[in-house]
This record gives C-alpha cells, structure tokens and sequence, in this order.
C-alpha cells in the first residue's frame, strides 16, 4: 500500500464532495443559495425542537 490513501468522495448538487476533511464553508460557497437553505433548514429545525422541549417543560 503506498503511502496515500484514496479519498472517498461522494457528489451533492451536482459536486463532488470528500466525505471527511471537506471543509464545509468552502462547500457552501461553490454550493451557492442551496447549501444556505439547507444551513437555514438545520436551524430552524433546531429553534422548533428547541421551543417544544421548552413548552414541554413549562406544562410539567
């Protein structure tokens, strides 16, 4: 085996992405407004979990 190993890649809108190492702001800048919308998903996702487990606690 020589010293290299080959990088594993896989490809997301349409670009091929190394599945570890990637450095994901470089990512979402040649993504473009996509990435950002799934950035913005993720985090209104969270807010929503984030505002039920709060009103959860405040019934108990």
């Amino acid at each position: 085996m020589n010293g290299e190993q080959q990088k594993k890649t896989t490809e997301l809108y349409g670009q091929d992405m190394e599945l570890l190492g990637e450095d994901l702001a470089k990512s979402n800048a040649s993504l473009g407004v996509e990435a950002k919308n799934d950035e913005l998903g993720v985090e209104a996702i969270e807010a929503m979990k984030s505002l039920v487990k709060n009103d959860q606690s405040d019934s108990n």
